[in-house]
């Protein structure tokens, strides 16, 4: 059985004004099998071997910078929330043509979001075609909503408050 049943990507780039810097880092939720967690699991992936792992991928001799924890999986919103959100902030990019003059070129034709195993799955169940939800067949959708055997989770952006707000559904 493969160690990650199904994971969800996303890049983000963020901006600093100031130092006129780009940050480019990877967001990634991995679905796991709850015996992932279990003591003397040789396939479990803690930080220093997901440093050592990132290091040598990307062929540098520095350790980069992870940041692995463990989602509640009754409390996912900000989990999801921090890695479903955008690649860059508008904020970053208004009113400021030279940063538009760099993201542009090199983010045309990325892949930005990736989907794999469980996740590719139910994005396919759900006839997602691309990034934003276009295509959707709003009958199996409907159908799965009614189904009382599946939890849904609801994630609203509230503008005041700048919160995710979530409704459980079953």
């Amino acid at each position: 059985m493969p160690v990650f049943l199904g994971t969800f990507r996303s890049v983000e780039i963020t901006y600093n004004a100031v130092e006129q810097t780009y940050h480019p880092h990877i967001h990634v939720i991995a679905a796991v099998q709850e015996s992932y967690f279990s003591k003397g699991n040789l396939d479990y992936v803690n930080h220093e071997r997901l440093m050592k792992l990132w290091r040598r991928v990307l062929g540098v001799d520095y350790d980069p910078q992870v940041y692995i924890e463990a989602v509640d999986r009754n409390e996912p919103v900000g989990a999801v929330a921090e890695v479903a959100k955008y690649t860059v902030k508008p904020v970053d990019y208004v009113d400021r043509p030279e940063v538009i003059e760099v993201l542009e070129p090199a983010l045309k034709g990325r892949r930005l979001i990736a989907y794999g195993g469980l996740f590719k799955t139910v994005k396919r169940r759900l006839k997602l075609e691309d990034e934003a939800g276009e295509g959707v067949n709003q009958a199996e959708v409907d159908a799965m909503i009614r189904d009382p055997l599946i939890e849904k989770l609801v994630y609203r952006w509230n503008c005041g408050m700048k919160v995710y707000n979530v409704e459980i559904i079953r």
